[in-house]
């Protein structure tokens, strides 16, 4: 397996968490459920109302604390604050909802 320093990481163009952690144990290229969605398919399940905005980040933070630790790319987590922001209004525009 693969070791990374988040130097090497970023070297690399922030090709992005997805790409980097292709080689860890239980990586899956298309992620379980909405987060194996990009923005747009995402913005969409939001819109038809078939997932809630906070869904989605509990779904992102889950991922995130399954598959950050080897390359530490999620410097600083304000995990709270992202669910509080997906629980309130939001703006509108083609992704609305999605975590980011």
């Amino acid at each position: 397996m693969a070791t990374w320093t988040r130097r090497e990481f970023l070297a690399t163009g922030g090709a992005g968490l997805v790409s980097a952690c292709a080689g860890f144990p239980g990586f899956r290229r298309e992620a379980p459920g909405p987060v194996g969605l990009d923005a747009l398919g995402q913005a969409k399940l939001v819109h038809n109302r078939e997932v809630s905005p906070a869904e989605l980040v509990e779904e992102t933070i889950a991922r995130i604390e399954t598959l950050d630790e080897p390359i530490n790319a999620v410097t600083t987590r304000f995990f709270e604050k992202a669910l509080a922001l997906a629980r309130g209004p939001l703006p509108q525009g083609p992704f609305r909802g999605v975590p980011y």
